[in-house]
């Protein structure tokens, strides 16, 4: 997924030494606090035998969704 009006970035655009720096998108974003959601829950991921690459699927996978509600569309 791209920046697109959907896909801001997640933080305002600083300029530092005359170059902008768009930071991470809302894609980047969400899927980090999935991520944190996932790992916050230890027992869990242990039970379902979950890799660090199924975790980081799940976590995009839950951010495209948030973004998809965004647009007042969750289900496509």
């Amino acid at each position: 997924m791209t920046d697109t009006p959907e896909n801001d970035p997640a933080f305002p655009t600083a300029v530092l030494n005359g170059e902008a720096y768009s930071g991470m998108t809302l894609r980047d974003y969400f899927a980090a606090a999935a991520l944190q959601g996932c790992l916050a829950n230890a027992d869990l991921i242990q039970k379902i035998g979950a890799s660090p690459v199924d975790l980081s699927s799940i976590a995009f996978e839950f951010s495209d969704a948030m973004l998809k509600a965004r647009k007042g569309n969750p289900n496509g």
